[in-house]
């Protein structure tokens, strides 16, 4: 549906946000897609560092007035993962308390997102207000200092619990290195802390679909309890691979899967769990040994031509994620607001295209693992992914749906949340889960 004056038609009816009227439209930025002209791969996804080929990437196409924003965004997720130290009682390990959002709830992102928790991500939660998180991380550094034919200085694989007592209040994470005053140990401390915001979506700026769905009735009960966070992967690699196998295995394979698959390629922590293998580790695995892990010999053949690519090809998979960009401070700039939506959905055009150039990121696992990138443009209707969410919802009904009565809730969710442009997939996946 056209959105009429840009999104002012629809954040502008009650909103916080009103930004009057223009006679452009988001419509046009969403149909007629072309991807048939030959794909050229960005400087970006071929090489560079984890954060700044990502960033720069993405100054290029962006208004100078954004610029300064985007400088902040980064600058706060690097104050937020280096908060002080908690020490808890004698006799446990030292947990440091890191400030999130104050409607932040762990444990009702986790409910939500209950099809995202798959090995080495492991949910804990007590029946209580506890909400826990374990997971097995790896120290970004540690491939560097293999390449320099040194041993590193700590474990490559860190045993991560993330914990909220109750919703909004600070999460207790520990797992993290000590402080330290040698470069190395602090960078793997930054990087840890980056994969941890990447892993409950907090490094995602969702205020300008916070605004809009504020004003919208079906949506509203979204923005009390920052419902729109979606757990995902603490790297683009990881993401990939499980969205293939969410597309191809039956629910519980792929639980099975992603468990076998780090318990046989991954690298072990303290505890003996065993973190995601890297684009390395499967790429240089033997044919049959991944189908074993994996249970499914064409499945497995498809990860190993994605490995092979991300580890010899020179795609840099980390550089496809989707940064903040610091939107709440364009509400009230609507030219450089509608720039930015522009320059938005462009980027997740590019992104779109590369992945139908990857092998096995097609139909349904394409459309899944653009979401996961915050790349919500993208029109979904592949029945598996919207059962998914449908199973996620909170109160998802015992027995499955009926075939029909599927459909018309689809079509209905369809329409509600086509006006959300950028955002139409996440307001889908909202609306089908409902409150």
């Amino acid at each position: 549906a056209v959105i009429s004056d840009g999104i002012a038609g629809v954040i502008g009816e009650g909103g916080t946000g009103h930004m009057g009227s223009t006679g452009r439209t988001i419509h046009g930025l969403l149909v007629g897609r072309d991807h048939t002209s030959p794909l050229r791969w960005p400087a970006h996804v071929l090489y560079g560092d984890r954060m700044q080929r990502a960033r720069l990437s993405r100054r290029g196409s962006a208004p100078p007035s954004v610029l300064a924003a985007q400088d902040a965004a980064d600058a706060a997720v690097h104050t937020v993962v280096n908060q002080p130290v908690r020490r808890l009682a004698t006799g446990q390990p030292p947990s440091e308390a890191v400030v999130v959002p104050s409607s932040f709830d762990l444990g009702h992102i986790l409910r939500r997102n209950a099809s995202h928790i798959l090995a080495p991500l492991v949910n804990t939660s007590s029946d209580g207000e506890l909400a826990r998180l374990e997971t097995v991380l790896i120290c970004a550094t540690h491939e560097l200092d293999a390449d320099a034919q040194r041993p590193p200085p700590a474990p490559a694989a860190v045993d991560v619990t993330i914990t909220q007592q109750k919703p909004g209040q600070p999460l207790l994470i520990t797992g993290l290195p000590a402080r330290s005053t040698d470069p190395l140990q602090q960078g793997r401390r930054t990087d840890l802390g980056q994969q941890i915001w990447t892993l409950l979506g907090l490094d995602e700026d969702l205020s300008l679909f916070y605004v809009m769905a504020g004003s919208d009735a079906r949506l509203a009960w979204v923005v009390p309890i920052d419902a729109g966070r979606t757990v995902r992967s603490p790297s683009v690699w990881e993401d990939m691979v499980k969205s293939i196998l969410r597309t191809r295995l039956s629910a519980p394979r792929v639980g099975l899967a992603c468990q076998r698959v780090c318990d046989e390629f991954g690298v072990r922590a303290a505890s003996r769990r065993a973190a995601f293998p890297s684009a390395q580790a499967l790429a240089h695995a033997k044919p049959a040994r991944l189908a074993a892990a994996l249970g499914d010999a064409r499945v497995a053949a498809t990860v190993g031509r994605l490995a092979h690519v991300c580890a010899h090809s020179g795609l840099y998979p980390e550089s496809l994620r989707r940064l903040p960009s610091d939107l709440h401070l364009l509400i009230e700039d609507e030219p450089a607001l509608l720039d930015t939506v522009e320059a938005e959905l462009a980027w997740q055009d590019r992104i779109e295209s590369l992945c139908h150039a990857l092998p096995g990121l097609g139909g349904a696992s394409s459309s899944l693992f653009l979401s996961l990138l915050g790349c919500y443009g993208t029109p979904i209707d592949q029945a598996r992914l919207l059962n998914t969410w449908l199973a996620d919802a909170p109160q998802a009904p015992a027995q499955r749906r009926p075939r029909a009565d599927v459909a018309k809730l689809v079509h209905k969710a369809q329409r509600a949340a086509q006006p959300y442009s950028m955002y139409f997939s996440l307001a889908l996946r909202l609306l089908l889960q409902g409150e």
